[in-house]
């Protein structure tokens, strides 16, 4: 009986000594996570809530709709603008291409070729906001 209260006694040592070592392992690795000596960043203020019981005056644009039936998601998506085709591409890379193999070949001039590569940039600066104003209307 007194060897089975020793091996007790051992295995809550060695469990307590684990568990200490576990615990210093823990700390000290947080301890090298927190750098303590900057200050905490500054916490947002909290938002102000209102509560109103008159339903009138709750906006209504957030909150469901009642229409009188379910919504349907059977419909297919369409995009908000026509998408560029595998044909429109492999034309624009061809184009692209014959361009940089004229300057190559000099059958164009150095002046021709900034002339058209400008062209481009200006038409991809101004295509996105003027297909924004499209979709937008």
């Amino acid at each position: 009986m007194a060897a089975i209260g020793a091996t007790t006694a051992t295995t809550k040592t060695t469990g307590r000594t684990l568990l200490a070592l576990a615990v210093c392992a823990a700390a000290m690795t947080g301890c090298t996570a927190i750098d303590f000596s900057k200050p905490l960043p500054p916490r947002a203020a909290s938002p102000v809530v209102t509560v109103t019981r008159d339903p009138e005056t709750l906006p209504r644009e957030n909150g469901p709709r009642i229409t009188g039936s379910y919504p349907s998601f059977s419909e297919p998506l369409t995009a908000a603008n026509a998408q560029m085709t595998d044909q429109d591409a492999v034309k624009m890379q061809h184009n692209l291409s014959a361009l940089g193999h004229a300057r190559r070949s000099g059958s164009i001039s150095e002046a021709e070729y900034n002339r058209r590569v400008e062209e481009m940039r200006k038409l991809a600066a101004q295509h996105g906001a003027e297909t924004q104003a499209e979709i937008a209307n």
